[in-house]
């Protein structure tokens, strides 16, 4: 006979409870949903998703989202810092057109509270651009974005791309090169401590000069442009030797030269011929 096998059951850790998360201060603590955990600890470390719109109630922002961490937990409610911010693609495909140029960029910067931020704008000019224009434009566009974020806490910076007060202050300063239609952040994460910093380019864009304005201060340029220089007469003189030395023996006064002997060769033989005609007719008369 078959043993029966002894069904193993786990035994029963308890029931779980419902925790609610809200959101942090900067969005009013509003709720954003509940989550069934055993104990409280548990519900440190979760992650949330969810729209802006359903935060704010601002339609235009029904493309972002947000996406929280549960840091803190008092009672049966749990406190959230956001730790990315992002925009769906398909709105930004919206945006781009013919005869524009778009820039992207990604770059890793520290913010004030010594937190290190990785931050994707997105630039989109209304006509086509030169290279050098766009060169300007991501060496500006580096510089600003370090300066505010620089000088703003993690949270206030995340506040100010959600209400879009960073972004127009960036495009207010982009639009002094070239006419902007759209500037975006489309992505805004937390990241590790063990991030390497962007580099960032040592200078900001200088105005570009006319050819009329421009002058060269440097006296060794000078110097040199003088050693160089030649008088138009010597240059002509000099084509000119050059030009009777490179110059070959063409064909065709070759040809004349071998042909005005030939001639000379029948005139003597016509010459010499005439007065063989003149003696036949003399015997004949006689």
């Amino acid at each position: 006979m078959a043993k029966k096998r002894a069904s193993k059951r786990s035994s029963p850790k308890g029931k779980k409870k419902w925790f609610s998360i809200y959101a942090p201060d900067f969005l009013g603590k509003k709720f954003i949903g509940e989550t069934p955990v055993l104990e409280s600890n548990d519900v440190l470390g979760k992650k949330v998703k969810t729209n802006l719109m359903t935060l704010t109630g601002d339609f235009r922002k029904q493309n972002m989202s947000v996406r929280f961490v549960v840091v803190d937990v008092k009672e049966s409610s749990g406190f959230t810092t956001p730790t990315d911010f992002f925009i769906s693609p398909s709105l930004l495909k919206k945006y781009v057109r013919r005869r524009r140029d778009r820039l992207d960029e990604s770059l890793v910067l520290l913010t004030k509270d010594s937190k290190k931020v990785r931050v994707k704008p997105f630039v989109l000019t209304r006509n086509k651009i030169k290279s050098s224009q766009k060169s300007d434009m991501r060496k500006l566009l580096k510089l600003e974005l370090k300066k505010v974020v620089e000088s703003k806490d993690y949270l206030e910076l995340f506040s100010e791309v959600v209400d879009y007060k960073l972004q127009k202050v960036v495009r207010e300063k982009l639009s002094k090169i070239v006419p902007i239609k759209n500037f975006e952040i489309r992505v805004i994460n937390l990241e590790k401590e063990t991030a390497v910093l962007s580099p960032m380019p040592g200078e900001e864009p200088k105005p570009r000069l006319s050819k009329k304005k421009v002058k060269d201060d440097d006296s060794e340029g000078e110097e040199v442009k003088a050693e160089k220089e030649v008088k138009p007469e010597e240059k002509a003189e000099e084509s000119k030797e050059v030009k009777a030395e490179k110059k070959p023996a063409s064909k065709t006064d070759s040809k004349k030269e071998d042909a005005k002997p030939k001639k000379e060769e029948k005139v003597e033989t016509a010459k010499e011929s005439k007065p063989k005609k003149a003696t036949k007719t003399s015997s004949k008369k006689e």
